[in-house]
């Protein structure tokens, strides 16, 4: 009865442990999704600044050529 008693402390505090762990796991899990989520949308945001940046260039250096003729 005693190694039943001892053994089942033993699994109890794993358990414990393994519940605590992934506990732990998932809030950083959420906190990297959420990391994730956010440079995701600033990568869209400078795509989109790169892609006004390159039309600007490509008019400025229509302008330029006009000058130049």
């Amino acid at each position: 009865m005693d190694k039943y008693l001892r053994d089942y402390d033993t699994l109890l505090a794993r358990t414990t442990k393994l519940s605590e762990d992934l506990d732990h796991q998932e809030t950083a899990n959420k906190k990297l999704v959420l990391n994730i989520n956010n440079l995701e949308k600033e990568m869209k945001l400078k795509h989109i600044e790169i892609g006004r940046l390159n039309t600007e260039k490509g008019l400025l250096e229509r302008k330029v050529g006009f000058i130049s003729i």
